[in-house]
């Protein structure tokens, strides 16, 4: 970290452990967040809810639920305060873990997955004025997107922005 060029905000972790709360501290993460959003005073904020890759190792079914509806709540949460900004947010994972909770080869007898797993992640732009290239891309095109984004030249040697336009 370089606290000239960036500010870091830790959320410390609940002492409890994951199954036993996992809301964990999402709704603590975007109290701290929305104002950093609204304060304009960032061009770029990177957040981490790791809800659905903690729980989702538990392979509790019905906690790793409630992480996921505590996450998608948050980000409707974020989507307020990056309307109010006309900002762009990127919702993305770097790997899969919660959208499979059993071994698919005994689906029927419930053994808990609870290791990563290879199924496509999302990779989500939203904001206004954003148009997105049609095609196949993955998590190698998110730093030329990113840069796309903050309006820098991205890397020759990296595969290319997902932006197919920005502004009206």
């Amino acid at each position: 970290f370089n606290e000239a060029l960036e500010d870091y905000v830790e959320v410390p972790s609940s002492k409890l452990p994951f199954p036993e709360q996992p809301e964990m501290k999402a709704k603590e993460i975007t109290d701290a967040l929305i104002p950093a959003i609204l304060s304009n005073k960032y061009e770029f904020l990177r957040v981490n809810y790791a809800n659905g890759d903690m729980i989702g190792h538990t392979g509790i079914y019905e906690k790793t639920v409630t992480a996921i509806e505590t996450v998608d709540r948050e980000i409707g949460r974020l989507i307020e305060a990056i309307d109010k900004v006309n900002g762009i947010m990127i919702i993305l994972a770097d790997h899969g873990n919660s959208e499979i909770m059993y071994q698919l080869k005994d689906i029927d007898k419930h053994i808990p997955h609870t290791s990563h797993t290879t199924s496509p992640v999302p990779f989500i732009v939203y904001g206004e004025n954003v148009t997105i290239k049609d095609g196949d891309y993955g998590l190698a095109n998110i730093a030329s997107t990113i840069c796309t984004l903050l309006n820098i030249e991205p890397n020759n040697s990296w595969k290319e922005s997902i932006i197919k336009k920005l502004g009206n």
